[in-house]
């Protein structure tokens, strides 16, 4: 009973067309904007999806220093850890001679001779700007390597 003292005439028939047309007018859209098999796209435009751009960071390659080997004749030869490597790779000296290793790394290092040397050494952790000296009284081929970075090794040849 209630509904019907509310209810203005005519307007429940106004809001069913209302409705009717709206639902019409969307599925009329929506349909008109796929293309039917039927149809082709123009040759100016492209059917392979561009994928969203993205932003890539390219790192450096290592740097892979290529230095002679180093001969001393005199009691002293130098080794400069650089690029995570021993600068020169192989050094030759002679029997007593002292061998000189600097850190100039941001990064900590050792120098740790490797089996079968004729005689064993290793450093402390070599910070930047630190140096270990080794002398070396026995003739052979001494390998050494870092013992944080295995990659990085090196050859001291101690000639008599």
């Amino acid at each position: 009973m209630y509904a019907r003292k509310y209810l203005v005439p005519g307007v429940g028939v106004t809001l069913i067309l209302i409705a009717a047309i709206l639902i019409a007018g969307c599925l009329s859209s929506s349909s008109s904007s796929t293309a039917s098999p039927s149809q082709t796209v123009p040759s100016t435009m492209s059917t392979t999806p561009i994928p969203p751009t993205a932003t890539t960071m390219v790192m450096p390659a290592p740097v892979t220093p290529v230095a002679a080997a180093s001969s001393s004749s005199s009691g002293e030869a130098s080794v400069t850890i650089q690029n995570y490597s021993f600068i020169p790779a192989s050094v030759t000296v002679s029997n007593g001679a002292t061998v000189t290793w600097t850190n100039r790394d941001h990064d900590f290092h050792t120098v740790t001779s490797v089996l079968p040397s004729p005689m064993a050494f290793n450093s402390p952790l070599l910070d930047q700007g630190d140096t270990f000296q080794f002398t070396f009284n026995q003739t052979g081929t001494y390998t050494y390597i870092c013992n944080i970075h295995s990659f990085m090794r090196g050859t001291v040849i101690v000639a008599p």
